[in-house]
């Protein structure tokens, strides 16, 4: 998977091991990264037979003290990893950079800091 084979991902989670999760397990203990929500949407285009994708990734930290700079460090990361996917399973990727956006929240708990990426692809038969 790009996520945790990525060095630059390794880097931002530091001595942790990097934990990608698409559903994460109960007590799952930060930081870690779950792929979340995907939408795809036809792009109708003579002769295109293509699809526009988007991804959100939700960025989990918990630091002593609370703080964001680990859920921003790991946030760049996966997306600069995210970015230079360019397939996936017969389909080509192009990375759209005006697709998403980036959010950061402190969690209720007031100790967690949550990071939600929204990415996207053009993606076009192989």
């Amino acid at each position: 998977m790009a996520l945790r084979g990525d060095a630059g991902v390794a880097l931002a989670f530091g001595a942790q091991r990097v934990k990608v999760y698409d559903l994460p397990p109960v007590n799952a203990a930060e930081p870690y990264v779950v792929i979340g929500e995907d939408a795809v949407d036809p792009l109708v285009a003579e002769g295109f037979g293509g699809v526009q994708v988007l991804t959100s990734l939700h960025v989990w930290s918990r630091t002593t003290p609370p703080g964001f700079a680990e859920c921003k460090a790991i946030a760049a990361a996966a997306l600069d990893a995210v970015a230079a996917i360019d397939a996936v399973d017969g389909w080509r990727l192009d990375f759209d950079p005006t697709a998403g956006g980036q959010r950061f929240l402190p969690d209720a708990d007031g100790l967690t800091a949550h990071g939600v990426l929204t990415v996207g692809w053009t993606a076009s038969p192989a």
